[in-house]
């Protein structure tokens, strides 16, 4: 799904050419890497962001010169701004939140375009200021789950066939097996990991590990659960 995200958002939305230069924000993510592989198959130009220590892995793996802090707001905002020679970029791709994306929109060019991939922002009922659009920019909200069946059909079957025919190919992951689903979960709660993180369904796990005690839980007790539909 990190591909059809990428062709709804920079292809459907953004409308993005050769002739461009975008922001991808977590590039070293799922999402990340899927986009820096379809705009270099466009020939646009990509600045990325990610933690720095993973820009070597963004430098090597997809040959980048221009990699940004992604946990600095004003640093990456200035060194965009200095790469662009003050201009901005033509596209973000974002999914950082709170000053992350208020410097991201500051680093649109006039005509820009933002696509907005996060939800921490628009859960929260942030405020975006109406003056940040006075360069004529645009702003996409780009939710795959909020889009109707047809259309996510359309995007899956795009993003099959790009990788079936060769014109793109598949991120990075790590592959854990289930009986190690522990250490998979772990790794992602530090963020280290590059790419998405899958767990093989081969083997078995371990009911034993991380089980509750039998008395955990009072029968006259009253417990409210919360994220029960992850």
């Amino acid at each position: 799904m990190v591909l059809a995200t990428v062709l709804h958002g920079l292809r459907d939305l953004a409308r993005v050419t050769r002739d461009d230069v975008v922001l991808v924000h977590a590039a070293s993510g799922g999402v990340g890497q899927a986009a820096i592989k379809y705009l270099q198959s466009l020939g646009a130009t990509v600045i990325a962001s990610a933690s720095p220590r993973k820009h070597l892995f963004l430098r090597t793996e997809f040959g980048l010169d221009q990699v940004v802090n992604s946990r600095d707001p004003k640093s990456f905002y200035e060194t965009v701004m200095k790469i662009t020679a003050g201009r901005g970029v033509s596209v973000v791709l974002n999914s950082l939140a709170g000053e992350s994306l208020m410097e991201s929109v500051r680093c649109l060019a006039p005509q820009g375009r933002f696509v907005e991939i996060g939800k921490t922002d628009m859960l929260k009922g942030s405020n975006l200021g109406m003056n940040l659009l006075l360069n004529n920019i645009s702003f996409f909200s780009c939710h795959l789950d909020l889009l109707p069946t047809p259309e996510l059909i359309r995007l899956s079957k795009d993003a099959v066939g790009l990788l079936e025919t060769g014109q793109l190919s598949a991120i990075k992951e790590t592959t854990y097996p289930i009986a190690s689903l522990e250490n998979a979960l772990q790794l992602m709660m530090t963020s280290s990991h590059v790419g998405k993180v899958c767990v093989a369904m081969n083997g078995k796990l371990d009911p034993s590990r991380g089980a509750l005690p039998a008395r955990a839980f009072s029968p006259d007790g009253v417990y409210l659960f919360t994220g029960a539909f992850g």
